[in-house]
């Protein structure tokens, strides 16, 4: 599960600030063996460790998370949400476009879904902003740099 996750520390005299980019596996069976790395990870930091946890999950908190025409049926959000309460990890709500994958096919078969989260800890960053942008506002705006 080394794959689906990155992490970085930060140190500086008295504190410490971490980070971990996240993928989730696709798999929702292989899923759950990512977030038991991110509990391994929660119980090594001290109390006063800020924590940062960002990328694609690959699960949904709520069913509003999902919109398709067909089977909205979603496995893992119960389980998801517990993960998280252990690690201490609060999510930080979106602004901007909710949400941020498409599988862009025809109307009845298409699908949205809100996969990407920010996830501070809950005694940490919690005050901070997360912007969905839309992709070509993105690629404009690197190039723009």
């Amino acid at each position: 599960m080394k794959k689906n996750l990155i992490f970085a520390n930060i140190s500086s005299h008295d504190n410490n600030f971490c980070i971990t980019f996240i993928y989730g596996h696709p798999k929702v069976e292989k899923r759950y063996k990512v977030w038991d790395c991110l509990i391994k990870f929660s119980t090594s930091l001290n109390e006063n460790d800020d924590w940062l946890v960002v990328g694609d999950f690959n699960q949904f908190l709520r069913d509003i998370e999902k919109f398709s025409f067909k089977n909205n049926k979603i496995k893992g959000t119960e389980l998801f949400r517990n993960y998280l309460n252990r690690c201490q990890l609060e999510e930080i709500p979106p602004k901007g476009k909710f949400f941020a994958w498409t599988n862009s096919r025809d109307e009845t078969n298409n699908i949205w879904e809100r996969l990407d989260r920010v996830l501070p800890t809950l005694y940490g960053l919690t005050n901070m902003t997360m912007l969905h942008l839309p992709t070509s506002q993105l690629l404009t705006q690197s190039m723009e740099q």
